[in-house]
């Protein structure tokens, strides 16, 4: 999942909405921050308690927050890393899940990670 645009207060209950869709899927889930332009602490909210639903589940939530970039300083800012991990690439991140769950790298999933797209 891409967040793309301006997140805040007002994409909240949309982005909560498509994280239970996602989670109800099942499968490993990566939330690409690379692309959001502005993040705040209701987002940095729901993806916290989707990671702690993640984990009564079989849908382990992380995130993509690249190095010097806009969404990277409020997930630093509020130690999200200390609850969901964070990875500064997609490719980090997806391969440390199929590593976590089957030892191997599946560049099939890799390339289906960026969706469902929102934003």
């Amino acid at each position: 999942m891409t967040l793309r645009g301006d997140h805040d207060v007002a994409t909240q209950p949309s982005l909560r909405e498509q994280l239970a869709l996602v989670t109800d899927a099942g499968g490993p889930i990566v939330v690409d921050l690379s692309r959001a332009t502005f993040i705040d602490s209701t987002v940095i909210a729901a993806l916290a308690l989707a990671a702690n639903v993640d984990k009564q589940t079989s849908s382990p939530l992380s995130l993509v927050a690249p190095t010097n970039y806009v969404g990277t300083r409020m997930v630093d800012l509020v130690g999200v890393g200390s609850t969901i991990p964070v990875y500064r690439t997609r490719t980090a991140a997806v391969g440390a899940h199929m590593r976590g769950r089957t030892g191997e790298f599946d560049p099939e999933f890799a390339a289906g990670v960026s969706e469902p797209t929102h934003g």
